[in-house]
């Protein structure tokens, strides 16, 4: 069988230049390990440039820094889509990342113990392969009995970017995850008639709780602090800080939590301990 013959041998290869890839590369370079990170898009951090632009991160910026640098103090709890891109940039000039763009890989196949990796700019032949592309990288989309006759548009959400071309018409979301909830919901505010289709039911939880904050540490500043302390949230966080000086939920691990019914739903209220 014939091979592309190999340009390059290197202990690891890492594709993707997004998070996941500059934490692995971060690490590698810490420990001194050789290595090449793969980006086939022309900037680090190429998916999140081409999001939508309204996009925010669900986790709180605790939950989301990468390795060795922390968000500043001044970025919010929740990092919009352009703060946390102009972070992954920042991220790779401080670590000196070493990103090759516009270098896509096309296949990698194992071959004698190691891999062989082929990509545009010509075939490597690596130890260790980290696949590191993200899950929005090579969005699926599914094909509906008569769509063909269908004579309205058809578009993945990893192709939205804002409401504008949706104003005023009639939008069908289907599915009810973070990207469809938050891109109905834009469409709707922006004036479109937005029906949602969800297979199954589904836990929807805002980022806010009766003036807590959720996402792990409902008590990020000093104004929904009070709110917790005064028992009026029926979430509670873990001692987990958000950065703001450790300003955390008073309420320890060892909390205690009543269950409440009423209509069909559950909650879970904590109590103080005696």
């Amino acid at each position: 069988m014939w091979r592309s013959p190999v340009t390059e041998r290197v202990h690891v290869v890492v594709v993707g230049g997004g998070p996941a890839g500059l934490a692995t590369s971060q690490q590698l370079r810490q420990h001194g390990v050789p290595h090449r990170v793969l980006e086939r898009g022309d900037t680090v951090g190429y998916t999140w440039a081409n999001l939508y632009e309204s996009l925010t991160l669900h986790t709180g910026k605790h939950m989301s820094s990468l390795p060795g640098m922390a968000f500043p103090r001044s970025a919010p709890l929740f990092v919009s889509r352009q703060d946390f891109l102009e972070y992954l940039r920042s991220y790779a000039a401080r670590f000196e990342l070493a990103i090759e763009t516009g270098c896509e890989v096309h296949r990698i196949t194992p071959t004698d113990g190691t891999w062989t990796v082929s990509t545009n700019r010509g075939v490597l032949a690596a130890d260790c392969v980290v696949v590191a592309t993200g899950i929005v990288a090579n969005p699926k989309a599914p094909h509906f009995p008569g769509q063909e006759q269908f004579a309205g548009r058809l578009a993945h959400s990893v192709a939205y970017r804002r409401p504008d071309g949706y104003v005023g018409r009639r939008v069908l979301v289907v599915g009810v995850g973070n990207s469809g909830a938050e891109i109905g919901s834009e469409i709707a505010r922006a004036g479109g008639e937005v029906t949602v289709a969800v297979r199954s039911g589904a836990n929807v939880v805002p980022l806010t709780l009766a003036e807590c904050r959720s996402s792990m540490c409902p008590s990020g500043c000093a104004s929904c602090r009070d709110g917790c302390r005064s028992g009026r949230s029926r979430w509670y966080a873990s001692s987990r800080s958000c950065g703001e000086e450790n300003r955390c939920c008073p309420a320890p691990r060892t909390a205690r939590w009543t269950r409440s019914r009423s209509s069909g739903s559950t909650w879970w209220t904590p109590s103080r301990k005696a």
